[in-house]
This record gives C-alpha cells, structure tokens and sequence, in this order.
C-alpha cells in the first residue's frame, strides 16, 4: 500500500512457527491482526520502505492485500527455484524467539539491527 508520501510503508514481518516459511506483513500503521499472537507466529523483522524484501514478498499484491484484510500473507521462497516451483521454502531456519532473527541473520545484519536495507 502506498502511503500518502507516495511509498511503500514500513511492514512489521512475522514468521510462521510451523508453516515452512508462511510470513505474515503488516503496515506499521495497521493493527496486528489477533492471529499473530506469539504462539504460532514470531516477529522476524522490520522492512523499511527502500529495503530489499524477502524473496515471495511481492510489491504489487501487498497492498491488495492489505486493503482488503489488513496485512498481506506470502510465502518465503527459495530464490534458486521460486519461479519454477512456487512453493514456500521448507528448509528456512526459525527465527531465534528472543530476538526474531535467524543466526545467519544475526551474524550478517548484527545484534541490534531488525531491518531489511537497501542493497
């Protein structure tokens, strides 16, 4: 959804706990939909409107999405086979509970960064 500045918002992004990569983007200007309780769902990271998003997050559907319902659902995909198969990805690493990031991206963004950037 493009705000009234004329970009993309920021998105709080969740992670599925058991569904493979199933992600879950909110505006930070939209409720969190009571689905996202912790339980099932962890937050994974902040995506500011110039970063780069994870691959499945699609630009031109989100805000679709989000006018409809309040957040747009996508899938993680692998990016070596996301346009042949579709499929969510299966081997995405959980998020750390404490800190909602990956190891991987603990070590390659550090302790204290939970943002996408820019490339």
């Amino acid at each position: 959804m493009t705000n009234t500045r004329g970009r993309d918002p920021t998105y709080n992004l969740f992670l599925g706990r058991e569904d493979g990569g199933l992600c879950c983007a909110v505006p930070l200007d939209r409720p969190v939909p009571p689905f996202l309780d912790g339980l099932e769902w962890s937050f994974a990271a902040t995506m500011l409107p110039e970063g780069v998003p994870p691959a499945g997050f699609d630009r031109s559907e989100a805000p679709i999405s989000i006018r409809s319902h309040g957040f747009y659902l996508f899938c993680l995909t692998d990016v070596t086979h996301s346009s042949r198969t579709g499929k969510c990805a299966s081997d995405i690493p959980a998020p750390d509970s404490r800190t909602g990031r990956t190891a991987r991206e603990q070590a390659e963004r550090g302790a204290g960064s939970e943002y996408f950037v820019a490339a």
